[in-house]
């Protein structure tokens, strides 16, 4: 299992996320963002974005709160409490990562793409979707490798997890609700924030 050490990765990641962030303030990234958005236009073919949607499904509310209530009852049932506390502390990275979506005001790619589904509302940077899958399924990633004991269970649970981290950052591309940068800043600031309550958990289970 992949394990965070020290200080060395939540640094990095924040480092990489604070540099990525000046450069859509700027405007440094916007050419990239749309050549890099416009080359998907041949993947947007109907049964994809169905498919797209269906996978952001937990991103919007009432979905994500019921998520990570259900889960963190589950946990705290099953006796994991502090498994619980800190998974419900990790879902915390995503309202972060909204008020830096607010303090940017980067707009949407709703003019570049023909056919912009419009699911999501407000800014774009980062991803609040990535945001939050990455930070709760991530976490979660981490438990289904510590808390499950059969093996083939726990690298299945692992393999689903890591997939919808990786589909919805596809997804948020497909759906033109983010630029490629956002998608990036989201997976950057998750990870940065999660490796520290990573840390931290895993700490105290010595």
């Amino acid at each position: 299992m992949i394990r965070f050490n020290g200080w060395f990765w939540p640094a990095s990641l924040l480092l990489l996320f604070l540099l990525l962030t000046f450069a859509v303030a700027i405007g440094a990234t916007q050419n990239f963002d749309d050549v890099a958005l416009a080359a998907l236009d041949p993947a947007r073919i109907e049964w994809i974005l169905t498919a797209a949607i269906a996978i952001s499904v937990f991103g919007y509310l009432p979905a994500n709160a019921i998520l990570v209530a259900v889960a963190a009852v589950g946990l705290y049932a099953y006796g994991r409490i502090r498994a619980a506390g800190y998974l419900l502390l990790a879902s915390l990275i995503a309202p972060f990562g909204l008020l830096i979506k607010n303090l940017i005001a980067r707009q949407r790619p709703v003019d570049l793409v023909a056919g912009n589904l419009r699911l999501a509302d407000g800014y774009s940077y980062p991803s609040g979707h990535v945001v939050f899958y990455t930070a709760v399924f991530g976490f979660l990633f981490v438990l289904a490798g510590t808390e499950i004991r059969s093996e083939v269970l726990s690298k299945g649970a692992r393999i689903v997890l890591l997939a919808l981290i990786v589909a919805v950052g596809l997804d948020r591309l497909l759906e033109s609700e983010h630029w490629p940068t956002d998608v990036i800043g989201g997976y950057l600031l998750a990870l940065a924030c999660l490796s520290l309550v990573t840390n931290r958990y895993l700490s105290q289970r010595r």
